[in-house]
């Protein structure tokens, strides 16, 4: 969860150009009861694995707060890309960079924790050059104005990530995943594991594609955006869920537009429509 907790903070931090990831500094603060039975050790064994992973981005932690952040210089605060979807007009596609390389492990989930469950395997970072990888070359993307929307996938896994970035745009979606053969459906759409979903116009998508695959990125396409304001998912071809975007942002914040307090309630009702 170490490891977990850097990917998360860079995936966060990507989408606004820095001057190099060797600028990035980030603060922490160690949320361990110590002093209970193997809290202590596993305090320990989660500091060597965050030293690790941060050694090999070429980052570093200069300070002690009560939360965990990163931070980063920036010479042109306009390079920053946000998650609203933008182009509705029929130029918007949809690309997944997944950082889990194809796991889609459910444990410690927003999903497993609405069904009052822990799971049994939760994600990792288990290659920390390819998260630096990936964040180089969405920099350098970003660098050059050719994403238009990006959002990580955090809680709430992949589908709450389009969702969300859906939902900011007031649009719609009509997305294919894929299981990748071996994952359940609710793991595929719900699992954390790390990963980015990008807008991109069809003028770019090829140079796009073109420049993360040459700098060792793997990215597919999984869908348009859409002037009709639907969300339509399918997996591996097969149709589970078509619903108005409304409709589900109305779900998603059901007092007047203002945030629930808790997304997993929000979550449960999302994860009900495919059952």
């Amino acid at each position: 969860m170490a490891r977990l907790a850097v990917g998360e903070a860079l995936t966060n931090l990507v989408w606004a150009k820095v001057t190099s990831l060797s600028d990035v500094k980030a603060s922490g603060n160690w949320m361990y009861a110590a002093k209970l039975d193997g809290e202590g050790a596993a305090m320990y064994d989660a500091a060597i694995a965050l030293s690790e992973a941060m050694i090999e981005l070429g980052i570093a932690i200069d300070a002690g707060v009560r939360w965990s952040k990163p931070l980063g210089i920036f010479d042109d605060i306009t390079k920053t890309v946000t998650p609203d979807l933008k182009l509705s007009d029929g130029n918007g596609i949809l690309l997944h960079a997944d950082l889990g390389k194809g796991k889609r492990r459910l444990g410690g989930s927003a999903l497993a924790q609405v069904f009052d469950q822990n799971g049994n395997y939760c994600p990792d970072v288990e290659d920390v050059p390819y998260l630096k990888r990936v964040f180089e070359a969405i920099q350098e993307l970003i660098g050059k104005n050719m994403i238009s929307a990006g959002h990580d996938i955090s809680d709430g896994g992949l589908l709450v990530c389009l969702l969300e970035m859906a939902f900011a745009g007031n649009c719609g979606i009509d997305v294919d995943l894929s299981s990748n053969g071996n994952n359940s459906l609710f793991q595929t759409l719900f699992a954390d594991e790390l990963g980015l979903v990008m807008e991109v116009s069809k003028q770019n998508l090829n140079a796009v594609l073109d420049k993360l695959h040459s700098g060792g990125v793997s990215a597919e396409t999984i869908g348009q955006v859409t002037s009709d304001p639907m969300i339509n998912v399918k997996v591996d071809g097969m149709s589970h869920l078509n619903e108005q975007t409304t409709a589900l942002g109305d779900m998603w914040e059901p007092h007047g537009g203002l945030p629930i307090q808790s997304e997993w309630i929000t979550l449960r009702n999302c994860s009900n429509l495919f059952t």
